[in-house]
């Protein structure tokens, strides 16, 4: 592959270290500029990921970015092997990031990059000693969803700086995310759904909350013409149906029983079009206009 005399500087000018096997390596702090030249070598390479650039470019913008170790790969011959997203991330951001480059690498080896098991930010939560780190990690990306109002959007989630920011501000779903746990068996839609609607009814009214949870739980004493009662034969019918009880319309049809809950009307059943906005918590802060993230 034939490189440029201009793109073919940004490496000759490196101050590189052998580490074997043909392979140099730096650390090296990575501006806009120069991640342009260096994306000028992505001549082929798997599909690009928006959603991943838009977390990276985040926390380049913020500071949060974490050398973790893993590098930025060019082949002998300057082509572009792994790195993309970062290096796209870093012209998005306008920001310059640190990280490991490696050059030298053989063409072929590409195909078998990123080819291991990703960490995810669950792991991260096990690694810390959390518990339930699943159901957290997932309640966390549900409340980052709702938060950002891309809450149909359930390929987006936060990057671990992202969570570790939200986390810091929102520490009560521990607490959500374990009471969830132990009432998986008696909730519709799984754990961590569950866990993030708990959280925000929480915070608007925590006496009405345990009312209503305590009501989707047990079902004892619910008259008829509840909204909770309604909202447990509602899901429980769906389920029992073979229709899966998906975790947005949980939080949906939750969120209208909670409201209704809340005001005190008697609806006989709760409905959602999709012309319609997705419903704000009665009481509680609105979240963001859907927006694209991605």
């Amino acid at each position: 592959m034939q490189m440029s005399s201009i793109q073919k500087a940004w490496w000759e000018e490196a101050d590189w270290k052998e580490i074997g096997f043909g392979i140099k390596s730096l650390v090296m702090t990575i501006d806009p500029i120069l991640a342009e030249r260096m994306f000028a070598g992505n001549v082929t390479n798997r599909k690009e990921k928006k959603s991943g650039q838009t977390r990276y470019a985040d926390d380049m913008g913020t500071g949060s970015w974490i050398v973790n170790g893993e590098p930025i790969i060019f082949a002998d011959s300057g082509r572009l092997l792994n790195g993309q997203n970062r290096l796209r991330a870093c012209m998005q951001s306008g920001a310059s990031f640190p990280t490991v480059v490696t050059f030298g690498v053989k063409e072929r080896a590409i195909e078998v990059m990123d080819s291991g098991i990703p960490r995810k930010i669950a792991d991260a939560l096990q690694i810390r000693g959390e518990k339930h780190s699943s159901t957290l990690s997932a309640a966390a990306s549900w409340l980052w969803r709702w938060e950002n109002g891309v809450m149909g959007c359930a390929n987006l989630s936060p990057s671990l700086a992202q969570f570790n920011a939200l986390f810091t501000k929102n520490a009560g779903l521990r607490a959500t995310a374990e009471w969830s746990v132990i009432n998986a068996k008696e909730l519709f839609g799984g754990p961590a759904i569950n866990a993030m609607l708990r959280y925000l009814t929480d915070q608007v009214d925590p006496e009405g909350s345990a009312e209503f949870w305590r009501g989707m739980t047990s079902g004892a004493g619910l008259q008829e013409g509840s909204p909770i009662l309604v909202l447990r034969n509602q899901l429980k019918n769906t389920g029992l149906r073979g229709l899966p009880v998906r975790g947005l319309m949980v939080a949906i049809l939750t969120i209208k029983a909670w409201n209704a809950f809340k005001i005190g009307t008697r609806p006989k059943v709760f409905r959602w079009l999709t012309t319609e906005e997705f419903p704000k918590v009665f009481g509680g802060p609105e979240p963001l206009q859907a927006k694209e993230v991605a």
